[in-house]
This record gives structure tokens, sequence and C-alpha cells, in this order.
């Protein structure tokens, strides 16, 4: 069975038509279970022109804010597939991507874990066909999870997956990561200039150092602020 897809938006029609939705299209995802969150009715009637087809559903603007508002949205304990609107596409050994989506639901089923992810980058050389249960990084541009509404991300977007990982972990004592498999898409993060994305990556990551600090330590990552997991982590 193949989980709700939710996918928050803004200012980007013509691009999640032709990155996210065209990946699902392709894939064989059902139009039906595809969920687009905008954050007003000017962006909604433009998303409806663009994207016909889809369940459009106007939230609030702010990243942060909407992924609040998916998860009240949502059912508590539904589990739902979690995209960014501008995901190319998944490389993987051979499974589908279909097939790796109704894995995750399999196993977020047992309740052994909530989150469950591949490797945020598409180098096949890295790939093996095991999965993970230690406490490594769930990617926030592609993951499937429990919706919990008590979970609530504190720290500032910029590293909101990273959070996400560890308060899943915290909860479930285990984090399912697929290695067979890895995601397309280009990293940005340079909303409001360099200068000033990196001064928030840095409160970000500050903040995860202090809230949780035997989960992850700091590391720099091509002159930006970063964090490591301990995977030895456990609860």
């Amino acid at each position: 069975m193949l989980p709700r897809v939710c996918i928050p938006s803004r200012d980007r029609p013509l691009g999640i038509k032709e990155k996210t939705l065209a990946f699902l299209e392709a894939s064989g995802y059902p139009s039906n279970l595809i969920s687009i969150f905008v954050s007003d009715q000017s962006e909604f009637e433009r998303y409806q022109m663009v994207c016909p087809g889809y369940n459009l559903v106007i939230g609030v603007p702010g990243l942060k804010a909407q992924r609040k508002y998916i998860s009240d949205w949502l059912s508590e304990d539904e589990i739902y597939l979690g995209l960014d609107d501008d995901v190319d596409g998944v490389k993987t050994m051979g499974k589908s991507f279909l097939d790796i989506i109704r894995d995750a639901v399999e196993r977020i089923g047992t309740r052994r874990t909530g989150l469950f992810g591949i490797l945020p980058r598409d180098d096949a050389r890295c790939f093996k066909d095991d999965t993970t249960k230690h406490l490594s990084f769930i990617v926030g541009c592609i993951f499937v999870c429990r919706n919990h509404k008590e979970i609530v991300l504190g720290g500032l977007c910029e590293t909101d997956d990273y959070e996400r990982t560890l308060l899943y972990f915290l909860r479930y004592g285990s984090i399912y990561r697929y290695r067979g498999a890895g995601v397309q898409t280009k990293y940005q993060g340079t909303s409001g200039g360099r200068e000033g994305f990196q001064e928030r990556k840095r409160m970000a990551v500050s903040y995860l150092l202090t809230t949780y600090p035997a989960m992850c330590s700091y590391r720099d990552k091509k002159g930006e602020p970063d964090l490591l997991l301990n995977w030895r982590f456990k609860t």
C-alpha cells in the first residue's frame, strides 16, 4: 500500500511540475495520493492552473510553519511520504522507487521505527543493498514517516531534517535507512543571500549541538558549519 505524499511548495508551480511531479508520474505514483501545500489563495490559483489533477491545500507561509501545518493536517499515526518540490528523481540499485516506498511502509508498520529514508546523494559507488537501523541522517527532501503531532521541530529550518532524525530516534530507538538508493536533487539553501544562510546555519547547528549534545557533533563541511551524527548513540 502506498502512502499519501505531502509536498510543501512556495512560488514554484512550474518547478514542481517539471521536477517532483514529473518524477512521481514517471514512477507510476497515483496522482490522487499527492497533496501539494501552498501558502495562500493566490498561490492556490497559480498552482491550480499549472498542476491540475492534484490535491492542493492552502497552508501557511514559511517552510517550518508549513511542515507543522502538514503534521496537524494529517491524522495522528498516519504514515506519509514527505517530498520537497525540487526532487529530480531517485537512483536505485535495481528496486523500483515504489517498491522502496512499500518496503518503508511495511517496516514502519512494525512500529520498530517511525522514520525511513535513503542516501542523501545519488553516488552509486556508495550503494549497498541493505538497511541500517542505527542513528543515521535522513535527508528532509525525501522521507517516509509515521505522523506524530507532538513531535515539533524547535530549531531553524536549515537543520530541520537533522532534528526530525534525532527526535524520531529518541522516540523509537532506531532509524531505518536503505543504502541501495539515493536522491537526485540540487541542495541549495541560499535564500536571503549566502551570508545570511551561513549565519542561520551556524545558529541552527549551535541549537542542535546544545540541545542534543550526546547525539551529534560539529564538523566543517566545505567551509560551512555542519553536523555529524553519533551512530553509536543508544536510547
